[in-house]
């Protein structure tokens, strides 16, 4: 999703989980650039299945 600002631009990177009734923001970034920083997605990837795992295991904590 992106959304601009009167300045500048942000991009929030979400995933739909559980048959698509949750729908999880896993990282927000203030964009300076056309292209998403690779750290980025590889932090929205592990949050991503740190959910899940933490889904498997039946863990109250999410």
């Amino acid at each position: 999703m992106r959304a601009e600002g009167d300045r500048q631009s942000f991009r929030v990177l979400f995933a739909q989980e559980g048959r698509g009734r949750v729908l999880l923001a896993l990282e927000a970034l203030s964009k300076k650039t056309q292209r998403t920083p690779p750290e980025a997605i590889r932090l929205a990837e592990r949050r991503l299945a740190d959910w899940r795992a933490r889904a498997q295991r039946g863990d109250q904590t999410r």
